[in-house]
């Protein structure tokens, strides 16, 4: 059902308003590629409103490799729109290999979704995902549109040349040109709404899962648990699943957390505060470990990390062109405020101690008693990066392919890690022993400044922070 509030439109983010029937799926094997098959399916516009019309949504599998399929997972790589067809096509048979031969390996290509070669893709053009998932939203109609629009903002006292965050001349520019800024996103959102109309509010993250559910419904038969591996923004959409839908959750894996509360409800100048909160501690302890590696082609035999740091904070500059933060134009259905549905099975919850994007902060919270409580199992992994993916942890792979089994780490019985996980070794080589020296602080309630920042790198995240507060907002589009 819908009602409005707020001069949005929203229907009940509590189950399923729909009855269409599971969809036959008829599978071929993918183009370019060995092993791996795709589909289409197509679903409702509105969920709310099939009269809409439907639209096709790509899909993507690794079928199992037994006689008889052992289990399933969807994956979704984040972005937010990112290819999981794409993801599937190139990681899909090396994840098979690690969760074991019965597993299938499924993902999908979001509603928005678009193909990691496509150029300039967060601001050229919004294109449906590369097996075509539906709706088709561009923002420019081609390369001399894109051009026509950004290039008045490059030369001499223009925006484009006070780009270098590292600089303090660009940076005070740049804090003297709101106004400019709210102009360009402004023309922005104009050309957006004039391209696209109301298809725009049929993109949002509710949408998406219904998608999956119904996908699952398609492929797995309905009612079917739902199965999900979701990666940065991917965990959006599984934790909204655990709201919507939480009679139908399975095996969920939620790794590197974007908080869901807080994009769901604020600005991004509000959830950014927490998500660079680990932006230094993750470059410090990156630099240690790629000073003079030959594996690190960034490092000189001679570098330190300090002198890396150095190297880094000479292009260090933003993409403030990348997006825009004006955006006026909302999801359909949007999710309630509070996450504290408690989900049918224990969910997985994994966090990197140095995630520059996604901070252990916000998945500690999720995980926490304000959250999912009980209903979650949090997993701390020591280590830098963008999720629990960006190292090799056999730890990490052996409490993944327990859960999916089905035996949950046991609770711990508070909000501080259930497991803690190491590395055998970073990409560059072992784990730098400075790496023991850092202290990281796993049981703050806020993030608070610099609190978990090694000397000396507090610089970056201020650049980096600024930088975020453009780029991440078109993901208000999506909420």
């Amino acid at each position: 059902m819908r009602f409005s509030t707020f001069g949005l439109v929203i229907f009940s983010a509590l189950g399923s308003s729909r009855a269409l029937a599971p969809a036959n799926v008829t599978w071929s094997n993918c183009p370019d590629t060995t092993g791996v098959e795709c589909a289409t399916v197509q679903v409702p516009l509105d969920w709310a409103d099939e009269s809409k019309g439907m639209i096709p949504i790509a899909l993507s599998r690794v079928p199992a490799k037994t006689p008889q399929r052992e289990g399933y997972m969807f994956f979704n790589p984040g972005g937010p729109g990112g290819s999981g067809t794409e993801f599937v096509q190139n990681l899909g048979p090396i994840i098979q290999f690690i969760l074991g031969r019965g597993m299938e390996i499924i993902s999908w290509d979001p509603r928005m979704a678009f193909p990691s070669c496509t150029r300039r893709r967060l601001t050229y053009s919004f294109q449906s995902g590369i097996a075509g998932s539906g709706p088709n939203i561009t923002l420019f109609s081609g390369e001399a549109d894109y051009e026509a629009f950004w290039n008045p903002l490059y030369g001499k006292g223009h925006l484009g040349a006070h780009g270098n965050l590292t600089i303090t001349s660009d940076v005070d520019f740049i804090m003297t040109q709101v106004s400019a800024f709210d102009g360009i996103a402004q023309s922005l959102n104009q050309k957006m709404i004039e391209r696209n109309g109301d298809l725009l509010k049929y993109v949002g993250t509710c949408a998406v899962v219904r998608d999956l559910v119904y996908l699952v419904d398609s492929v797995y038969g309905q009612g079917t648990d739902v199965n999900l591996y979701g990666i940065s923004y991917g965990t959006v959409i599984a934790t909204y699943l655990t709201q919507m839908f939480p009679d139908r959750v399975g095996r969920v894996i939620i790794d590197g957390v974007l908080d869901p509360e807080k994009y769901g409800n604020n600005i991004p100048m509000k959830w950014a505060e927490a998500d660079v909160y680990d932006v230094d501690f993750a470059l410090k302890s990156w630099t240690e470990a790629c000073a003079g590696s030959k594996k690190c082609p960034f490092s000189n035999q001679n570098d330190t990390s300090s002198t890396l740091l150095t190297k880094i904070d000479t292009i260090l500059n933003t993409a403030i062109r990348s997006l825009c933060h004006k955006w006026t134009s909302r999801a359909v259905e949007r999710l309630p405020q509070k996450i504290n549905k408690p989900p049918k099975n224990v969910v997985l919850v994994l966090g990197n101690m140095g995630d520059p994007i996604t901070p252990y902060y916000s998945a500690r919270r999720l995980a926490s008693s304000d959250q999912l409580g009980t209903k979650a199992r949090l997993v701390l992994l020591k280590s830098i990066g963008h999720s629990t993916l960006s190292n090799n942890s056999t730890c990490i792979t052996d409490v993944v392919k327990k859960f999916i089994a089905g035996t949950p780490p046991d609770d711990a019985g508070n909000d501080d890690a259930d497991v803690t996980c190491d590395i055998e070794q970073t990409i560059f080589g072992p784990v730098p022993s400075a790496w023991q020296q850092f202290q990281f602080n796993q049981t703050h309630d806020e993030p608070t400044t610099s609190s978990n920042s090694p000397s000396g790198a507090t610089r970056f995240g201020a650049s980096y922070s600024l930088f975020f507060l453009f780029a991440s907002a078109a993901l208000l589009m999506l909420r």
